[in-house]
């Protein structure tokens, strides 16, 4: 064999030992070995048992979930939502219920962080140096949902706490164009931004029984507690207590930034506080939407049997009756859309705009503008108001709700009966099965509880004022919506929170066997180059010797 052919042989063999590293190193296809169980379909979802389980659930937006282990996310980091508008999750991601009424477990510690805002200098009011490197209208790739959903569609969320999350979101709302060389430019993009703990975006789809607690900061429009923007979706049976905190143009909530076309929300109730831009000038007296409860309902979306205690810590500036249907303490709407039917049945709201002092007085007229209500009230104090809504006192609220269908009047002010809140963050501990905790049926099959407890739930005769007074800790306690918004509100101690260190033995097997399953991918690999190597190896020799037979015959 010649020199020239030995060389190139060397070369070979090098190269296919470098394919093989490279082989290696690549990323095996995510599939049951990815996650602690299950095969990913709807009667067999893959079981999410850990935070990298959740992390890997990104790379599979069809597939169907199971939440199977309190998590602890805070090893993630600052977590990609799962889903964008371009590409948005449409599987579905369930848990388990207690017989006690709460979920078997939760995500704790969750934090999303998006940067677009700060990477393509945004600035409110002006088109900034690069403001519109990032925007794809076209293919809804501007990456400007903060969630730990982005966006979803034909997708169910099912009985998922997300608690104490952390959200933050750079992208700066803006109204429809931006002002640079004195001249006004459109933004393509201006409703696809999205901040919100559990979902950005949902589109055609249903989020039952979910609950979401910790902070949400956002620059951007469509800024809400549970989601940003649900378009044609069912939300039911959910609750969110969370500190709200928008900079934006318009559509900021304390429970959903805006609730569009063909949505219905039902049996929802939201605590905690909103501090939005909306409620004050100059950008309210532009008619922007901002409310206690949703920034804005559309016209034929509906929401019933909900209620908002969210305190407005925002100073608002505005003095004209003109602006009463834009920010409000329960949801803001367009006064220029006709509802096909009733927007608001059976709803009230506490929510007390913060430097208004005149009350609901004058401001029930608001039918004629589009913001028609059945048996909808608001608190008959300073600083409470609500287009369309009748100003009450509460105990002219508690006497409107008796007879009510889900509804409980035994305390100061009307609860949900089968909502149920959540008492203590401690009971959800990462790595740990959650103490007193007996599962029902599965969550695919108790569709009926809604996330809530039925029949079974007791609920707390406590008045709103005395709620706080209840500081148990007992985690097997049944008691229903008395719980006080502080005790919701309480996180567990850092010794709860660093749990998920204490991964059970099932999840280090699982993890072993995905170890496993890479090492075999490996080897096999290797086997499979080596036998093509020397395959062709045989077949050069074969080919010299060829070449040197036809010239042994020539020169015969």
């Amino acid at each position: 064999m010649s020199l020239k052919v030995r060389s190139n042989m060397v070369r070979f063999f090098a190269a296919a030992i470098m394919a093989v590293v490279f082989l290696s190193a690549l990323p095996v296809q995510v599939d049951a070995a990815s996650f602690s169980g299950g095969s990913g379909t709807k009667a067999d979802p893959y079981l999410v048992k850990t935070a990298q389980n959740l992390n890997d659930m990104k790379n599979n937006l069809s597939s169907h979930f199971k939440l199977a282990a309190t998590i602890d996310a805070a090893s993630l980091g600052e977590f990609e939502p799962i889903g964008r508008l371009g590409k948005p999750f449409t599987g579905s991601f369930v848990c388990d219920m207690g017989t006690d009424g709460y979920p078997l477990y939760a995500i704790k510690n969750l934090k999303v962080y998006n940067h677009q805002g700060e990477w393509f200098n945004h600035v409110l009011g002006e088109a900034g140096p690069d403001y519109y490197q990032d925007v794809d209208p076209v293919n809804h790739m501007s990456l400007w949902e903060a969630a730990m959903f982005g966006a979803i569609k034909g997708a169910s969320l099912k009985n998922i706490y997300v608690l104490n999350a952390n959200i933050t979101s750079t992208v700066v709302g803006q109204h429809d164009g931006v002002w640079k060389g004195g001249g006004k430019i459109p933004i393509p993009c201006v409703n696809e931004m999205a901040t919100a703990v559990l979902v950005g975006i949902a589109t055609d789809s249903a989020i039952t029984g979910c609950t979401v607690t910790g902070s949400v900061k956002s620059a951007s429009n469509i800024t809400g507690a549970l989601a940003g923007q649900v378009i044609n979706t069912e939300v039911s049976y959910c609750y969110s207590n969370t500190s709200v905190q928008s900079t934006g143009y318009w559509h900021n909530g304390g429970f959903i930034g805006w609730i569009n076309s063909g949505s219905n929300v039902q049996y929802c109730a939201a605590d905690g506080t909103l501090d939005a831009n909306c409620f004050s000038a100059p950008v309210v007296s532009t008619g922007q939407w901002a409310g206690g409860f949703a920034g804005q309902t559309s016209s034929n979306a509906s929401v019933s049997n909900c209620y908002t205690n969210v305190t407005n810590t925002k100073e608002a500036l505005i003095a004209q009756g003109k602006d009463y249907y834009s920010s409000v303490s329960f949801s803001g709407f367009d006064p220029n859309e006709t509802p096909s039917g009733e927007r608001f049945t059976n709803c009230y709201t506490t929510t007390k705009i913060k430097g208004i002092t005149r009350q609901q007085s004058g401001f029930n007229a608001g039918s004629a503008m589009g913001g028609r209500a059945n048996n909808s009230y608001v608190i008959a104090e300073s600083g409470a108001i609500q287009v369309t809504f009748e100003a009450a006192t509460k105990a002219n609220i508690l006497n409107a709700f008796k007879g009510k269908s889900g509804w409980n009047t035994s305390g100061e002010l009307p609860l949900l009966t089968d909502l149920k809140l959540l008492k203590n963050e401690g009971m959800f501990v990462a790595g740990q099965e959650r103490a007193g905790a007996v599962p029902t049926s599965t969550a695919s099959g108790a569709a009926s509880q809604s996330g809530a407890s039925g029949g079974t739930a007791s609920v707390n005769s406590g008045t709103t004022s005395d709620i706080g007074n209840n500081t148990s800790t007992d985690v097997s306690d049944n008691t229903s919506q008395g719980d006080t918004a502080s005790e919701v509100s309480n996180a567990g101690t850092a010794s709860e929170v660093t749990g998920d260190s204490n991964v059970s033995g099932n999840d280090t097997s699982v993890n072993n066997a995905s170890s496993e399953r890479r090492m075999v991918f490996i080897i096999l690999s290797v086997i499979v180059c080596v036998i093509c190597v020397s395959a062709l190896a045989l077949l050069l020799q074969l080919a010299l010797k060829y070449q040197k037979a036809i010239r042994n015959l020539k020169n015969s």
